[in-house]
């Protein structure tokens, strides 16, 4: 291939200096701002470079900012960005498109991303029953030797720490939030750049800042692992675990530059547009919270070399979102945060268009616009390996208002034993009118296999439409072997001893003492994306038990069969129908009540073990052996996080599976308005049914136990 140049002559070369002499006073008088070009950058095509500040989630302005750069086809040369604008600016320069970040950004779960839990259908099944029941999980490490031959595993990346000091517990954790799930979104969105690179090859040449805590420095991240460096830029002191890398300590770069126009110049930048999302005015009256405060603080630790830079910009884009709180990831906010930056970046129309006259179009046309979103790979199957996400220990703490319990609180402890790391007590206990407590050790060994041993007391008082009510005091231990399976399907089997200390109304006191020993199998999963509105996946449990009665105990002997299954069938982006079946059959004669199958209420076994829950019951209602419920719901999402859940169920139950005729049936209606809140679902719902023809309500908030 020859490349062949031709040289203009003098006056080719005087006629173009005429011309864009001209033009460029015209733009001047016409534009608001003319953008500064010296003579070497009117003779070719000046490099252009989009920085984005940091800002939390007020950072999805950005991607509204993008959206009219794209559609006025400015190219960018350099994207530089610190905290969000790092994450923004990377995905943009390895060829995310607006609208491709635009939805990313929508439909990512904020709540887990931001967390330090595993999503949801990837945890083990007790994992996620117990978090669907607290509001407050904190993990703490303790006695986790951090001498030079330990290794400590932050963010995926494992590195050795001098200390020779012990965690002490919570305090000594770096951060809040591990940032694991972020690492994974991070590595499953960059994953076509998996490997160490300069970030000068990608489409758009990136940089973005990090501050060293060792130094107290600015750190420009111009090559390595892009996910990393996006990690690093973004985490808060205090609330992320930094980045531990070739003996720096690296946090969230708005510490000493918050917005780098200097870095960007520095990359060889002739022009700037800038984006930022922090407002510098600031009320008093404003700084009334930790966050506000925080984010003040923040601000004012690079204000001189802040100012510097917006000084140094030659389009300057300032979206008003200072109304939004920081993390404010919920839908709405990030909707209305990306309209704002595209409305915010139309009043710099006219300066851009100024400058799209100054850019070669054969430039641009040389650009790759390949999306990366076909070349994420994603999961394929839930990962068992919680091994980053298992601290040695929990503090976990639920709160729960209804109009049946009035208030309840649940309280858990999990720790390691020492010098035995295989093995961790538990003491769980719920405070309310229904109180129980129980105590557990469990011995793990391999991966998903438990051994574990438990005692437990609850009190509880039935009183139910159809039986005479009665009250009972329960002692129980319980040992079992439980086994995790692919897709972490929870195995067990084990052998309960009960013992109940029942009083009828007719009494005075608890005449009644029934002991049995139960061996049990139990098979379950939940596979559900979110504990309380899944738009997809589906549950399911099956067990079986044999119950031998006490010597002193009236009755015989008996087993019990049950099976469950759950899921939900989208309708729409914003409609979903719920339907679920359960079954329980009991075999035996003379059973105690404590063991009848019981329905009512909108909580599995608030009051029996057993009992299922049934819209247009409250209470607990006793019914025969052989029990079936089929269950419908159809579930509108008004808006974000409210929901509008219209539900029918049918219970039928009967003596004998024999002479199905003799059984008897029950219907019941109710609707749902719910609140998806950070703290547990606020909902309300009316109900009735055909056995007592009366309305009811019920109110809760909170999570379920």
């Amino acid at each position: 291939m020859t490349l062949s140049v031709c040289y203009p002559s003098a006056i080719d070369i005087n006629m173009n200096r005429l011309l864009l002499t001209l033009t460029t006073a015209w733009l001047c008088i016409t534009a608001t701002h003319a953008i500064p070009l010296d003579s070497d950058t009117i003779s070719r095509r000046p490099t252009i470079a989009l920085v984005l500040s940091g800002g939390g989630a007020r950072g999805a302005a950005h991607v509204g900012v993008i959206r009219l750069i794209e559609e006025m086809q400015i190219p960018i040369d350099y994207v530089v960005g610190t905290s969000m604008g790092a994450i923004i600016g990377a995905l943009y320069s390895i060829g995310y498109t607006a609208e491709e970040m635009d939805s990313l950004l929508l439909i990512q779960d904020w709540k887990t991303l931001l967390s330090n839990e595993l999503p949801r259908q990837q945890q083990p099944y007790a994992e996620r029953m117990t978090r669907k029941s607290y509001q407050v999980n904190i993990p703490y490490e303790k006695g986790v030797l951090t001498d030079n031959s330990s290794l400590y595993r932050d963010a995926g990346i494992k590195v050795r720490r001098s200390s020779l000091q012990a965690f002490p517990k919570i305090l000594a954790r770096p951060g809040l939030i591990d940032g694991l799930n972020l690492m994974d979104k991070f590595n499953e969105l960059t994953s076509h750049y998996p490997d160490s690179i300069s970030y000068d090859t990608l489409p758009h040449a990136f940089a973005c800042v990090a501050a060293d805590l060792i130094t107290g420095h600015e750190v420009v991240l111009r090559q390595g692992r892009l996910a990393e460096s996006m990690r690093a830029s973004m985490a808060i002191p205090g609330v992320f675990y930094p980045i531990y890398k070739e003996g720096q300590v690296l946090v969230d770069g708005g510490v000493v530059n918050n917005y780098p126009v200097n870095v960007a110049h520095d990359m060889g930048a002739d022009i700037v547009i800038g984006v930022e999302v922090n407002s510098s005015q600031i009320n008093p009256r404003e700084l009334h919270s930790f966050a506000s405060i925080f984010e003040r603080l923040i601000g004012t630790l690079g204000s001189d070399l802040h100012e510097r830079n917006v000084d140094n910009t030659d389009i300057l884009i300032r979206p008003q979102v200072k109304q939004f709180p920081v993390m404010g990831f919920d839908t709405i906010n990030l909707r209305q945060l990306i309209d704002i930056g595209y409305m915010t970046a139309m009043q710099s129309k006219g300066q851009l268009e100024e400058l799209s006259k100054h850019v070669s179009d054969i430039e641009q046309s040389k650009r790759t616009n390949r999306s990366p979103m076909s070349h994420s790979r994603r999961r394929e199957e839930p990962m068992t390996d919680n091994i980053a996400h298992a601290p040695t220990g929990h503090l976990s703490i639920g709160l729960r208002l209804d109009s049946e319990d009035a208030a309840a609180a649940l309280l858990r402890i999990n720790t390691k034993v020492a010098k035995s790391p295989n093995v961790s007590l538990g003491i769980n206990t719920r405070i309310s009118i229904h109180p129980w407590a129980a105590t557990s050790i469990t011995y793990a060994k391999g991966k998903g296999m438990q051994t574990r041993f438990s005692v437990a007391y609850a009190y509880d008082h039935i009183i139910s439409k159809r039986e005479d009510a009665f009250g009972y005091h329960f002692f129980g231990s319980n040992l079992c072997l439980s086994h995790l399976l692919p897709y972490n399907v929870d195995l067990r089997l084990g052998v309960r001893h009960d013992s109940y200390w029942t009083r009828y109304q007719h009494y005075t006191s608890y005449t009644h003492r029934q002991t049995y020993t139960t061996m049990y199998a139990l098979w379950r999963n939940d596979l559900f994306d979110s504990a309380y509105t899944p738009t997809r996946g589906y549950a399911y449990n099956v067990e079986i038990g044999y119950h031998l009665r006490g010597k002193s105990t009236q009755g015989s002997n008996f087993m019990a069969l049950q099976g469950d299954f759950y899921t939900v069938i989208p309708l729409g982006r914003s409609t979903a129908l719920l339907p679920s079946i359960h079954a329980r059959s009991l075999y035996g004669e003379n059973i105690p009540l404590t063991y009848s199958n019981a329905i009512g209420g909108y909580l599995a076994g608030r009051h029996l073990r057993q009992q299922t829950p049934f819209a247009g019951l409250t209470g607990c209602e006793l019914m025969k052996e052989h029990l079936t419920i089929v269950y419908l719901g159809l579930r509108q999402k008004i808006c974000p996080d409210i929901y509008l859940t219209a539900i029918t169920n049918y219970a039928y139950n009967t003596d004998s599976l024999s002479n199905l005729q003799s059984g008897q049936g029950l219907w019941g209606i109710g609707l749902q308005l719910s609140y998806d809140t950070t703290l547990g679902p606020i909902s309300i719902c009316g109900h009735w049914n055909d056995r007592y023809h009366h309305l009811g309500a019920y109110f809760s908030f909170g999570y379920e136990f």
